[in-house]
């Protein structure tokens, strides 16, 4: 069908029908369809089969409220909830140490190291794995007792020895940086419970430069696997390549996904991370990642998370306790017999301690009178020992022996009674 724009007056004189007498304004298309002229509506309040786009009362074209295409029409609606909602939704992440801040930043291109089982799976002493680009190698040594750069501790399990991997890449490496993941188990086929993947990826941001990872001489090297992104636009397995066994040959095969430069970034552009399920956008003025979700957390030390809320966690015989208000308000812990709360904090109550709770239990002296006499203080054995010492009066003293000496008085006591 072929389709243009006339006026009645310039209409073809032999093509007389209807739509050459239409009046100024009416929104009309000739053309032809199969060698015979036709009229086509350009915009009408409703959308039949003959119209070529759709107006509303106000006379306005109107588009869908959605484009279903990469090249259809934004309606107004559309952009102005994609400016309400801030964020440019991108490609899945591997874990959040691929979006690189600052004026160098942008995306890290990565692949993933792991291990599919969990017993036979501990390299040996010895054994070395070569992570490669276009540009060099570098060889990552397993030891029982490291003992200089690139060595890799071999841990308790193959968990820990791939936690060291990410450890001696990120202390060692010029070119890359790891993580030691927890969280992407679920997208590998990785053991049930088997919690650590090594994402390895270049310490800039930008392209890839044909990265891989291969082991030298490798004992389980037909167990330890490298999931291959091979520069592809999405780091989940469906869209990627199937993961292959880490060999001990060079693959000359590039493993990592995409990378993007700063210059390629959009403003507020977004991505989720795989690893925690957290979300970044990009912030273009102040070139740093701003978190936009809080992502998936667990509980630390005195934090406890239960069905999603984050609370206090206390000990079986804690010094804080909640008030059992609404909301319940954390406050220190007081029998309020010896010790209470006022105003100002905590304080000791009045008349709450006896003298016989402050004076030392393992030294204490109990005396005949109300004054202490040097023979009631026979445990002041050397100079600089004290002790308190109280009556039967219960008046309390303070005892230290000083300069000793010999015979019957052989310490000199100096006592300081203590009163309120």
């Amino acid at each position: 069908m072929t389709i243009t724009t006339k006026t009645a007056e310039q209409g073809h004189p032999d093509q007389h029908n209807a739509a050459h007498h239409k009046a100024d304004g009416s929104n009309v298309l000739l053309g032809f369809t199969g060698g015979t002229a036709a009229e086509f509506d350009w915009a009408k309040d409703s959308a039949p089969a003959d119209s070529v786009a759709v107006r509303d009362a106000n006379g306005d074209v109107i588009v869908p409220t959605t484009p279903t295409s990469a090249q259809g029409a934004v309606s107004k609606q559309h952009f102005d909830e994609a400016i309400q909602a801030g964020s440019i939704w991108k490609e899945l992440l591997l874990v959040q140490g691929q979006l690189l801040d600052g004026a160098s930043g942008g995306i890290r291109p990565a692949f993933v190291i792991y291990s599919i089982t969990h017993g036979s799976s501990q390299p040996a002493d010895g054994n070395t794995l070569l992570i490669k680009d276009a540009a060099g190698t570098e060889t990552y040594t397993f030891k029982n007792t490291p003992v200089g750069a690139f060595d890799v501790q071999i841990g308790a399990s193959t968990g820990d020895t791939l936690a060291n991997l990410a450890a001696a890449i990120n202390s060692d490496s010029a070119t890359w940086a790891a993580t030691a993941a927890s969280g992407l188990e679920d997208y590998f086929d990785v053991a049930a419970g088997y919690d650590t993947q090594v994402v390895v990826y270049r310490q800039a941001a930008g392209a890839n430069n044909t990265d891989r990872a291969y082991g030298g001489t490798f004992t389980p090297s037909a167990i330890w696997r490298v999931q291959s992104f091979d520069g592809t636009v999405n780091y989940t397995e469906g869209l990627a390549p199937a993961t292959v066994a880490l060999g001990t040959s060079d693959p000359a095969a590039n493993y990592a996904g995409f990378g993007r430069a700063l210059a390629s970034l959009q403003i507020m552009e977004a991505h989720r991370v795989a690893e925690d399920n957290s979300a970044w956008n990009w912030d273009e003025d102040d070139q740093v990642w701003q978190q936009s979700d809080v992502g998936a957390f667990s509980g630390g030390d005195g934090v406890d998370l239960t069905a999603g809320v984050l609370s206090v966690d206390l000990a079986t015989d804690p010094g804080l306790e909640f008030d059992g208000g609404t909301p319940n308000k954390l406050r220190a812990k007081a029998d309020e017999t010896t010790i209470e709360r006022v105003a100002g904090g905590l304080r000791v109550k009045d008349a709450s301690i006896t003298l016989a709770k402050l004076a030392d239990q393992k030294t204490k002296i109990a005396l005949a009178g109300t004054t202490p006499v040097l023979s009631d203080l026979g445990s002041l054995s050397a100079d600089g020992n004290w002790a308190f010492a109280y009556g039967t009066d219960e008046s309390l003293w303070f005892c230290a022996a000083v300069n000793p000496g010999t015979g019957v008085n052989k310490y000199s006591v100096q006592m300081t009674e203590i009163t309120s």
